[in-house]
């Protein structure tokens, strides 16, 4: 498998400015070595990168044309296994005295 994958925790820190061009290299890089790159990114920085694109075209080319799947929280089938899952994070534990 030749992939490179990120989740969404590495970009809200950055600059969108620096967050474009990570993805502008990752792109080139993905065309040049064959692998391809996913990330996880919430809308609102995916968006703050639009205004430091070259143009549109050069933002659709890299959000746009080369998105194979677009994962939402509208509803289940736009989850990446298609259901609602509780995973029950906060479940408390017996005390070790019990």
């Amino acid at each position: 498998m030749r992939f490179l994958t990120y989740d969404n925790r590495l970009f809200p820190g950055i600059d969108p400015r620096q967050r474009a061009e990570v993805f502008r290299i990752a792109a080139d890089c993905g065309t040049k070595f064959d692998f391809q790159y996913i990330a996880t990114i919430n809308e609102t920085d995916l968006e703050a990168m639009r205004s430091e694109m070259n143009d549109d075209k050069e933002f659709n080319s890299l959000f746009g044309e080369g998105t194979v799947l677009e994962l939402t929280d509208e509803s289940a089938v736009g989850k990446l296994l298609g259901i609602n899952l509780d995973l029950s994070y906060m479940k408390t534990r017996p005390k070790e005295d019990e």
